[in-house]
């Protein structure tokens, strides 16, 4: 018998626009001397408009002083700290919110090993060879630090960055929210907080 594993399917986040917004930011943070304001909530020094959508919604040096044990972490579910116990962090991971529903995929790329999860309980369990590329890292961050509904001014003090881009994205077909790009991660708000979370493992040593 076929058994059809479940689709995990994620916000429209378009990937040229991703890697456009991820190099810009890392451009940017080299040869920019200032940013432009990147929100009501987060603020940075101002410079003239720098030419493209991503640029002007580049800001570094974000003023942020919510400290980031302040910030809720996510409740994992048994099979997940079983998991983190005998594997560690992944490598790599992707959240989405369906509301408050909580859909994740951990990858271990070291160890071929991809397991899904819904609210803490797997979905399914891949075991593949194991990946290895040049250039692939693991991500520093951890899954349980991002939350469904948490601002940007928030996700900024988990991941300790104080550089992003921002560009709008359509995340549905009749929603429009914002791109946010930090080193390592990728994150899209709507206006009720934070909807999708994917990092970017690569190790730029």
């Amino acid at each position: 018998m076929t058994v059809r594993r479940p689709t995990v399917r994620r916000p429209t986040v378009r990937r040229p626009t991703v890697r456009r917004a991820a190099a810009v930011l890392l451009i940017s943070t080299l040869v920019l001397p200032g940013c432009r304001r990147g929100g009501d909530d987060v603020t940075g020094p101002t410079t003239a408009d720098q030419g493209s959508d991503i640029a002007a919604g580049l800001v570094l040096d974000a003023n942020i002083s919510l400290d980031p044990d302040d910030v809720a972490r996510a409740d994992l579910g048994a099979e997940q700290l079983g998991l983190l116990a005998s594997s560690g962090s992944p490598d790599r991971f992707t959240i989405r919110f369906d509301g408050r529903t909580r859909v994740e995929t951990w990858h271990y790329d070291g160890a071929g090993l991809t397991v899904a999860f819904r609210d803490g309980e797997a979905l399914y369990r891949d075991d593949a060879e194991p990946l290895a590329l040049d250039g692939l890292g693991s991500t520093p961050y951890a899954p349980d630090r991002f939350t469904a509904g948490m601002s940007v001014v928030e996700l900024l003090a988990v991941t300790e960055q104080r550089g992003y881009a921002e560009q709008a994205v359509d995340l549905d077909a009749d929603v429009t929210g914002r791109l946010i790009v930090v080193e390592g991660l990728v994150a899209a708000f709507d206006d009720s907080g934070l909807r999708y979370v994917e990092t970017i493992p690569i190790d730029l040593s």
